[in-house]
Order: structure tokens, then sequence, then C-alpha cells
């Protein structure tokens, strides 16, 4: 559904048709809070909408490392959850690119030894990518795949999400709105369906093995 179908939904919910306790305004700021929230508890594998691959262009001349070194701040949309939204970096036009964890990072590193760009490894930090060991390659082309940030909720707007994750993001909101009018059973009583529901999704992830 779209931002004015969620409105609408959520408007039917907290009993507030005629707009008389929850503003537009109000109701936009709970659907953009739930839909953090939601996307911060769900496991990737249900937010393959947000999956976007950054390819590098001649026309931005990015995304591209420089001096062993790539800001994900240079990206064109936010990522998801800093480090753990980096899915995969590949050379352009060449292989993909290894990525190892911190805890590796000392073997590999050294500042006697420069990096193997036809087997090169990289480090992810919150806000940057690093190429271990460092290079004095003075830029390398890159394509980004990674988990982006959803766009905010604004009025006559769409959702990235996907569509059958929109009632739980209402449910969300709906629970933001209870609370702040002080209902708190009936935020509690919002926030528990949609945290149940979460409870069930996870659960059939973990049977599947995934």
């Amino acid at each position: 559904m779209n931002v004015n179908e969620m409105i609408t939904e959520l408007t039917q919910r907290l009993e507030d048709i005629g707009g008389s306790e929850f503003t537009q305004v109000m109701k936009i700021d709970a659907l953009n809070n739930a839909q953090d929230r939601l996307v911060g508890l769900l496991d990737n594998k249900f937010l393959t909408e947000l999956e976007t691959l950054e390819q590098w262009s001649s026309s931005t001349n990015e995304p591209k490392m420089v001096r062993g070194l790539f800001s994900l701040s240079s990206l064109s949309n936010p990522v998801l959850n800093g480090s753990e939204g980096i899915i995969a970096v590949k050379i352009h036009g060449q292989k993909y690119m290894n990525r190892i964890n911190m805890s590796d990072v000392k073997q590999f590193d050294s500042n006697m030894v420069e990096s193997n760009i036809s087997d090169p490894y990289y480090v992810v930090f919150s806000d940057r990518i690093e190429l271990v060991p460092t290079t004095t390659i003075l830029a390398i082309l890159l394509d980004v795949y990674y988990m982006k940030k959803p766009s905010k909720l604004i009025v006559d707007g769409t959702c990235d999400l996907n569509a059958g994750l929109h009632y739980l993001l209402i449910g969300f909101a709906e629970s933001y709105c209870w609370s702040n009018s002080e209902e708190f059973n009936r935020s509690k009583d919002a926030e528990n369906m949609v945290v149940s529901q979460l409870n069930i999704m996870k659960s059939k992830l973990e049977g599947q093995g995934v």
C-alpha cells in the first residue's frame, strides 16, 4: 500500500477518523519511527527490496577506493545497519573482493606488504571499507552491493518495503501513537501483535536452516 493508504489504516485503528487527536504529522512521524524499528529487527532475507547494486560510473567517477579507503557516505543511499549492510564488493570489471573479519586483520595487515589487487581482501567498518593490507594505488574502481536504508515515508509517497511487511509497520506506528497519548495498555497490545508475528517469521526462517 502507499503512504496515504497506510495513514488511512492507521487512522482507523486509532479510531480517530476526524483527526482530532492524532494529526497527520504525528501519524507520519509514527510510521517513520515504526519503519526504522522494523528494519532493525528483521533479517535481511525479509528486506530484499532494499538490496542495491551501485556500479562505478564514468559520469560520477564513483564508487571508488582512494589509496585503499572507501567511505560509505560516498554511496548514493545511506547503508542499512552500517557494516552489516555491505553484502559484497567487486573491483569494477574484475573479480569480487574477499571480505575478512576484524579479528583477522592482523594476519593480513603489514606496512611492509602491498595488497594483491588480483586477489584483494577488505574489511568493513561502520563508516568505511578498507583494503587489507593497505595500498599505494591511487584509485580502485568499485561495484558495491549493499542494503540501503528505506526512504522516509511522506504523504503521497510509497514504501520501499515488501507489501507483506506494511501491516507490521502500521502496527508499530499504532503502538507509538497510543503511547504518545498515554494509552499504554493499547500501545502494548499493538506492539505485542507485531512482535508475535515477527517471532513466527523468525522461527520459520530458523526452521529452513537459514
